[in-house]
């Protein structure tokens, strides 16, 4: 059996948004989901991911920033890269919310990213400060 020996990310909602809102587009972002779409590195998440994103999609169409169908065009697009999510262990998540004075949501993240032992990839500035 041959061992995945790709370099593995953990990503979240603000690195994929940078990725598919029209307004936000980031140059890096498109790189690595480059890289992951050409099976170079692999994505990882948590199951939180998909509802921080249909959040986010809800709250720009209120604002107006995008249309109904284009949170629908947008989160297909999300869907078809099938990225692989996981359940977190909610007492630790609970513990470094705490630790870092973070939401749980955040703490998440970086629970997976530590037990996966993959980098952390946001564009969060509070939890990109945070030393892993």
């Amino acid at each position: 059996m041959e061992e995945n020996t790709k370099k593995k990310y953990v990503i979240d909602a603000s690195f994929v948004l940078s990725h598919l809102m029209p307004d936000e587009l980031s140059e890096e972002a498109t790189l690595f989901f480059l890289k992951y779409k050409t099976k170079k590195i692999e994505f990882i998440t948590t199951t939180l991911l998909l509802y921080e994103l249909a959040n986010s999609f809800s709250s720009n169409i209120k604002r107006n920033r995008i249309s109904p169908s284009e949170a629908n065009r947008l989160l297909d697009l999300y869907q078809d890269y099938r990225i692989v999510e996981y359940s977190v262990n909610l007492k630790e998540v609970l513990k470094l919310s705490f630790k870092y004075n973070i939401s749980c949501y955040d703490s998440s993240y970086i629970w997976l990213s530590k037990e996966k032992k993959a980098k952390f990839l946001t564009f969060d500035s509070q939890l990109k400060s945070i030393n892993l």
